[in-house]
């Protein structure tokens, strides 16, 4: 009885599903099938019209029956005579010199009058020229020309020196131009000439290297089959030579004027001899070599002791060596240092005549500088010397000395660690900073490294407390400083944080750091199995969980087979 009902029962409900499911389908669209299709039915087209649209017919009144041509909006008129030329403006041009005659170091003054006679003025005027003159401009009366009306007139005038002396003769073409086209052109071009004087005539010498320094030639000194050269007169010429197997030398034929006479040796410096010539004669002319500089002197600083106190004074002992084959005579020093007190060079005192240091031997000269307040401040004192004779063509020795001078403190020093902005564009350069980075403090003398500190995000970094002195940075990673030299930073005693040093780092070889590294913790006895580790406290062994999970999987089985059972 009780099986019935429910076989019943499914088999309504499943007609009712399935009765649903098809009414759902059969009245859920009422749209006829006829308009549903007409979306996708492509649009009709219009078949085109077998003979064209008559044209549409314009009143005869309104068009000529001739064609007419757009273009023409006035009827043409009849020809004629020829229109009448544009009348023009006439300039007339005439230049004079300043003298009758010149020589060939003379200036030139030349000066031009432009006059309009014709009936319109003239615009824009200016001036072109030729001849045996150096370039030169002319210049109008105010600064420019724009207009030139009828019957007006202006000047200008211009100004050079003579460049080819040949003919004898100072020889000018000069023409006249503007905007419009000059009714009688043939005048608005003249040639003036002016004679030229010319001299010629020459001089002799001797060229020596002047071994002793004694300002004189001396047996032995003359410099045979030396090339001897001399420039100058008026236009400026250049010549060369070459000395006999007495040093001597002529130069005949030179326009007059002054000269400089030289010569070229790599072991003798010539300063150069002037002499005049004028066509009275050729005058005899010594012209001497001195001594080089460099390649015979060598020199060194140093100071007698290591270290200094404030109120000291630093002894500085400068030893040159002359290993030439001659005396080299004036010679100073031009010294900077980083004390600010006065200092006596002696012999080396650049505005006296300068020490003589004897061919091949060696000259020690001591200097004294004050340890003042400055030089106790910046915890050092640095010496730098070029040492030579004036001007500096003869060469320079260079030397530097330092010493140290302890005691005070730089309580606080702060600073930023930068690099250059590459991805910036512009004419200045910027910088970014560079964060999270090491960098200490090295002793310049002593190597000892004295500070450290890291970089934060803005690159700022910061020192307390270390000895007023001059260091070198350091920078831990890929980092160097500019052309590959080291960053230095100089410690004042009087730094108190308010000045901020700027170290400036490019990409580099990546740099060690020297703190000694972290000594690992012990790791206990090498070898063996490790001990498995510890289940997390839960308050059940594995036992316990194996056998709970055996009675899940006994229970779960018997709910199904009993289900099964009744189900049958």
């Amino acid at each position: 009885m009780t099986r019935l009902p429910r076989t019943v029962g499914a088999l309504a409900l499943a007609m009712s599903v399935v009765l649903g499911t098809s009414a759902g389908l059969a009245f859920g669209d009422e749209t006829p099938r006829s308009l549903r299709t007409t979306s996708e039915t492509p649009p009709l087209e219009t078949p085109p019209l077998e003979t064209p649209p008559p044209e549409a017919t314009i009143p005869s009144s309104a068009v000529p029956s001739t064609p007419v041509d757009a273009t023409t909006s006035e009827p043409s008129e009849p020809r004629g005579e020829p229109a009448a030329v544009t009348e023009q403006p006439d300039l007339r041009l005439t230049v004079a010199f300043d003298k009758a005659s010149y020589e060939p170091a003379d200036l030139v003054l030349l000066r031009a009058t432009i006059v309009n006679v014709g009936a319109v003025a003239a615009s824009t005027l200016w001036l072109e020229s030729s001849g045996n003159l150096t370039p030169y401009l002319w210049r109008f009366e105010g600064s420019s020309v724009a207009d030139l009306a009828p019957g007006e007139s202006v000047q200008a005038e211009a100004s050079a020196y003579v460049a080819d002396v040949a003919g004898g003769v100072v020889r000018v073409t000069v023409e006249v131009q503007a905007d419009q086209v000059d009714a009688q052109p043939a005048d608005n071009t003249t040639t003036v000439t002016a004679p030229l004087r010319v001299v010629r005539s020459g001089f002799t010498g001797l060229v020596y290297g002047d071994l002793n320094a004694n300002q004189a030639p001396d047996p032995g000194e003359a410099l045979a089959g030396l090339r001897v050269y001399t420039s100058g007169g008026a236009p400026t010429g250049f010549y060369e030579t070459v000395a006999d197997s007495e040093g001597r030398f002529a130069f005949h034929g030179l326009l007059a004027g002054s000269y400089t006479v030289y010569g070229d040796s790599p072991d003798w410096v010539f300063p150069g001899a002037a002499v005049r010539v004028d066509g009275s004669g050729e005058p005899d002319v010594p012209v001497r070599g001195d001594n080089r500089v460099d390649g015979w002197l060598t020199g060194t600083l140093a100071f007698t002791q290591p270290t200094y106190a404030a109120g000291d004074t630093a002894r500085l002992v400068v030893t040159l060596t002359n290993s030439g084959r001659g005396s080299i005579a004036g010679l100073i020093a031009v010294c900077t240092s980083t004390s600010s007190a006065a200092v006596d060079y002696g012999e080396l005192t650049p505005d006296a005549a300068g020490a003589t240091v004897p061919a091949a031997s060696t000259r020690i000269f001591e200097i004294d500088y004050p340890v003042d307040a400055s030089t106790a401040n910046a915890g050092f004192l640095e010496v730098s010397c070029l040492i030579g004779k004036p001007p500096d063509h003869y060469g320079m020795v260079k030397a530097a000395a330092a010493t140290r001078v302890p005691g005070l403190r730089a309580a606080r020093v702060v600073g930023r660690l930068l690099t250059q902005d590459t991805n910036h564009c512009g004419c200045r350069p910027t910088f970014r900073p560079v964060p999270d980075t090491k960098l200490y403090l090295r002793h310049q003398l002593t190597g000892q490294i004295m500070a450290r500190d890291t970089t934060d995000a803005n690159g700022r970094f910061e020192f307390l407390d270390i000895p007023a002195d001059r260091y070198d940075v350091g920078v831990v990673g890929p980092w160097t400083g500019e052309s590959g030299t080291t960053p230095v930073l100089l410690a004042d005693a009087l730094a108190d944080g308010s000045r901020t040093h700027v170290v400036i780092v490019v990409p580099g070889p990546d740099q060690p750091d020297p703190e000694p590294a972290p000594i690992p913790p012990p790791t206990g006895d090498a070898g063996g199995t490790p001990e498995p580790a510890p289940l997390a406290a839960t308050g059940a062994t594995l036992g316990w969980l194996a056998i709970a999970g055996l009675v899940s999987l006994v229970g779960g089985a018997g709910l199904v087979f009993g289900t099964r059972r009744r189900t049958a």
